[in-house]
Order: C-alpha cells, then sequence, then structure tokens
C-alpha cells in the first residue's frame, strides 16, 4: 500500500479541481480555465436561485457561501462519492490514471501478497458497479446483503485491512446470481 500523504500530495499537485468539477457536471458562470475565480451553484445543499459557491484556481478550492464549507479535490470526491479518505484518494488516483510508481510503500502497511493500489481500486470499483446493475433485478434481500458486503469490505480497505480474499468472495457470489 502506497503512503496515503504522498499520494495526497501528487493529488494535489496533479489533479485539477476545476476540470474535476466539470466533470460532475458542474455549471461554471465563466470558464475556470480564464478566469481566478468563477461561481457555481453548489453541488451540495441543493438548489440555489443564484450561484452560491466559488472556484478558486489559484488554491484550487471551492467554498460555498450558504454551506459555508471548503473543498479541495479530495474533499469534493470525498463528499460527492460518499468515500472515507483512503477510498477517496485510491478512487482518484485510478480515475485521473496518476502514476504512483515514485511513491514510496507505507512502511506500516503489512501483507503477504503485495497488491497494488489501482488493483484493488478497480476491483472494488467494479464490484460496486456490479452490484449497481443488479438493483431492480434480483430479490431485495439478496441485493441488500450484496450492499452490505460491499460497505463491510470497502470500510474494512478503508482502514488499510486485507480485503483481497473478502473481495474474491464478493466478485464469485456476484459471478453466481443469476438474473431474472
Amino acid at each position: 500500500m502506497k503512503n496515503l500523504e504522498s499520494l495526497k500530495e501528487l493529488i494535489l499537485e496533479k489533479v485539477n479541481l476545476g476540470e474535476v468539477l466539470s466533470d460532475y457536471g458542474v455549471d461554471f458562470v465563466y470558464s475556470p480555465d480564464y478566469t481566478e475565480e468563477t461561481q457555481l451553484r453548489c453541488p451540495f445543499h441543493g438548489s440555489d436561485n443564484k450561484p452560491s459557491a466559488r472556484y478558486y484556481r489559484d488554491t484550487q478550492s471551492m467554498f460555498c457561501w450558504v454551506c459555508h464549507k471548503r473543498w479541495d479535490v479530495i474533499g469534493f470526491i470525498m463528499e460527492k462519492e460518499q468515500f472515507y479518505y483512503k477510498n477517496a484518494l485510491l478512487y482518484i488516483v485510478n480515475k485521473y490514471h496518476l502514476d504512483t510508481s515514485l511513491i514510496p510503500d507505507d512502511p506500516e502497511f503489512k501483507s503477504g501478497k503485495k497488491v497494488t493500489i489501482s488493483e484493488v481500486n478497480i476491483e472494488l470499483i467494479s464490484a460496486k458497479e456490479d452490484i449497481r446493475r443488479l438493483r431492480g433485478k434480483i430479490e431485495f434481500a439478496r441485493y441488500n446483503a450484496l450492499c452490505t458486503a460491499y460497505y463491510i469490505i470497502a470500510t474494512k480497505s478503508s482502514r488499510g485491512g486485507d480485503i483481497q480474499s473478502d473481495l474474491q468472495m464478493l466478485n464469485n457470489k456476484l459471478d453466481t446470481i443469476q438474473i431474472g
């Protein structure tokens, strides 16, 4: 497992919050590429009569004058995707294809098998998408059990636990479910 502080530094250096906001469909009053700051409708507190948030290009941050909250790219992803800190870092690394080869492994992380961040993250995201596709296609109790299993595994992962065997069991279960 990579050092989380080093991942955070890499993300804050390489990932542009304006691009992330655009990826999530946020409408800016002015293009964030051409202005130092611009207004936008807050993507969290609900509808605005007028744009209540500002994106600041120099600090790569966003502030909502109604919510009184400030976000950087990591905080935005955490809130938007409902991720814990570690999972948000892994998600951003994977989604924006950041090269983590120069980041050292965390010496506190001990595991028998070396697994890269993107391998774990891709498997988690894949399982989440597979579960979402089953919504309404299988009985609710089975769907609920799969969601619960996924969130237990994701929580364990966010705390640095070894999830490989748990994730493999969940993926095997997903492969055996018959839709119909």
